[in-house]
């Protein structure tokens, strides 16, 4: 997805791949691991001392100093160091909402431009997320709707591969007529190759020509494709960039939907709030996709679950007018909720206590009966205290069966689902350390 650089131009700052697993609790992460699967922490400033932990590619870090291209941060409660070579900056300052919906997740958007793509190895790099683009107006000429060529292999590849998954529309409506327009082809598009995603409907909004219209015809057309979107039973959100969401953006318009945010700058300085930031389009990740580069994304909303717990984008009532609309929805879920901890506490322990005890078995941690690249970014997820495991599956992340769960265990997993590592030798293991009696 091409930015609006003529906005941000003389700030942008080229950054690498990054997925969001572990962060201090006490400072605001200031680096992120940007160029490797997984990162060695050392105990001391050399290649040749002991490796403590395996950080995750793209975790978040606070660096407290870097000293002849060595880093001093952080990770699960071990302090040691780390090669600032595989290191970018970005200063993470968003604030959460207090919210149920809370959650700090990696993101990637795609296009045709990306080529073909790896689905797997992304999702062996913990990304969480997929936006795929669908089509858009790009021509001040030609009012066409073009859609990518590559949207429904993209999206049905990206389902398969266990992606959370949205879309976005190239928006330069002008006026009521071309927004009605956009707003009817994403739905009936959707409708039409019976798709229903779980993260949002995004209007990519970047068109020079658009901008050259001026605030009230882009606040008018927005707003307006927003709202049927709404009406037809859709969560939809607005991408832009900073400069764009402070110059052309209010309340109003948005009315409950969502917002992304593109900044390159190192942090993301809309003045609002938002729920994913774009931190930079010079993503790396060696043999994932055809194109040099990607687009990354720090997700911070729960889209997943409340597109589910609302029942829109096709996942609740086939007649969306007979629920609230994703605006009412939407305004409410972004209050401070002072409940949340104690629903979710509840609803923990109700799925304790009527969870099926033979539902899990090695590695198999989401208990779907087959271990996956899932089943590894939950161990991970798990390992560095962004989510918990039901406690009936925890003692079967231990891959190793060392009598500890961390970054290895997934890294293992993983392994084993390519194939790169032997199944039968690590289950043996499992076997005789906490005396169970699995078959391969």
């Amino acid at each position: 997805m091409k930015k609006i650089i003529t906005l941000l131009l003389s700030f942008a700052i080229s950054f690498s791949c990054l997925s969001i697993f572990s962060i201090s609790a006490s400072r605001n992460t200031n680096y992120v691991v940007s160029k490797a699967s997984y990162l060695n922490l050392r105990e001391a400033p050399t290649t040749s001392s002991g490796v403590m932990e395996y950080i995750p590619f793209g975790t978040p870090l606070y660096v407290s100093d870097i000293e002849n291209g060595w880093a001093q941060t952080e990770y699960n409660g071990k302090e040691g160091y780390v090669s600032s070579n595989y290191l970018m900056k970005y200063s993470d300052t968003h604030n959460t909402l207090g919210s149920k919906y809370d959650t700090k997740q990696t993101v990637v958007d795609v296009s045709k431009w990306n080529g073909d793509i790896d689905w797997d190895k992304l999702k062996y790099c913990g990304v969480y997320g997929v936006i795929v683009r669908m089509a858009g107006v790009y021509y001040a000429n030609d009012r066409t709707i073009y859609i990518d060529s590559k949207f429904v292999e993209n999206y049905t590849d990206a389902v398969n591969a266990g992606f959370h998954v949205g879309v976005y529309f190239y928006f330069s409506a002008v006026n009521q007529s071309e927004a009605e327009k956009s707003a009817n082809y994403i739905a009936d598009t959707l409708e039409k190759y019976g798709f229903k995603p779980d993260m949002p409907v995004f209007l990519d909004t970047e068109s020079t020509y658009l901008m050259k219209k001026g605030g009230s015809v882009i606040r008018n057309a927005t707003g307006k494709a927003l709202d049927i979107l709404k009406k037809r039973g859709y969560y939809p959100g607005v991408y832009t960039s900073s400069s764009w969401a402070n110059d052309y953006l209010d309340d109003e318009t948005l009315d409950g939907s969502t917002l992304w945010v593109a900044d390159y700058r190192g942090y993301t300085g809309y003045s609002g709030r938002y729920d994913m930031a774009q931190i930079t389009d010079k993503a790396e990740i060696d043999g994932v996709q055809d194109s040099e580069y990607l687009d990354l994304n720090i997700c911070y909303f729960d889209y997943p679950k409340y597109i589910s717990d609302n029942g829109l984008n096709g996942k609740g009532s086939d007649n969306p007018t007979e629920t609230e609309t994703a605006s009412e929805k939407t305004t409410a879920a972004h209050e401070t909720d002072t409940t949340a901890e104690e629903t979710e506490k509840s609803e923990t322990e109700s799925m304790t206590k009527n969870v099926d005890k033979e539902k899990y078995s090695f590695g198999d941690v989401d208990g779907n009966g087959k271990l996956s690249a899932e089943d590894a970014r939950l161990i991970l997820r798990f390992s560095a205290k962004l989510s918990e495991l039901n406690k009936d599956a925890e003692k079967y992340a231990d891959i190793d069966s060392n009598g500890s769960v961390n970054a290895l265990d997934a890294r293992i997993l993983l392994r084993i689902c390519a194939k790169l590592e032997d199944l039968e030798f690590y289950i043996d293991r499992f076997n005789k350390t906490y005396n169970f009696d699995f078959d391969y």
